[in-house]
């Protein structure tokens, strides 16, 4: 690692007409690439380095206007290419998300689900895994995993405008 790493929404000619672009800047300057051209790509990225310094992005696909069918996506780089595979695509859901890794390097999301207002964590055994937060009502989350696989997550409830705090475990069976 030692160097700077950025996901960001590259906009092509207007707003939701996006994509997911990675940046990274060595000796020469900065490399750039686009990782998901799909149209409406690439939107509120979370960025997450594994042990070896692959990145891992959650990040947000519009679909089109249709408020229900936008998708929480997360990107991963195998070292020889982009994996992308959409995480949950029901009630608008990664509007805001934040990506952390366990100890043993598995992607865990905590996510906003528009259209309920509902707080989401997903985890990835052999495919995703979702389930509803309680009393999570929020977004802009902040989530960090301690080495004990221990999810900490920071957000904001939008019913009652405070930051709320949750930890649980996400040890992986």
């Amino acid at each position: 690692v030692g160097r700077p790493h950025i996901a960001y929404l590259g906009f092509r000619y207007k707003a939701y007409d996006g994509e997911l672009r990675y940046a990274t800047r060595n000796k020469s300057g900065w490399q750039l690439e686009v990782v998901d051209a799909t149209k409406g790509a690439g939107g509120f990225p979370s960025l997450a380095l594994d042990s070896s310094g692959k990145p891992w992005v959650s990040y947000y696909r519009v679909s089109n206007w249709d408020y229900g069918r936008d998708e929480l996506r997360v990107a991963h780089y195998d070292g020889g290419r982009w994996q992308i595979e959409v995480v949950d695509d029901r009630d608008n859901a990664g509007r805001q998300s934040a990506i952390a890794l366990t100890a043993n390097g598995q992607p865990v999301v905590a996510y906003y689900s528009g259209l309920g207002g509902q707080l989401h964590l997903a985890r990835r055994l052999d495919r995703w895994q979702t389930q509803k937060l309680e009393g999570g009502i929020g977004y802009r989350q902040h989530l960090v995993i301690d080495r004990n696989d221990i999810a900490h997550l920071v957000y904001s409830n939008i019913e009652n405008g405070t930051t709320q705090y949750v930890s649980l475990s996400v040890k992986h069976p």
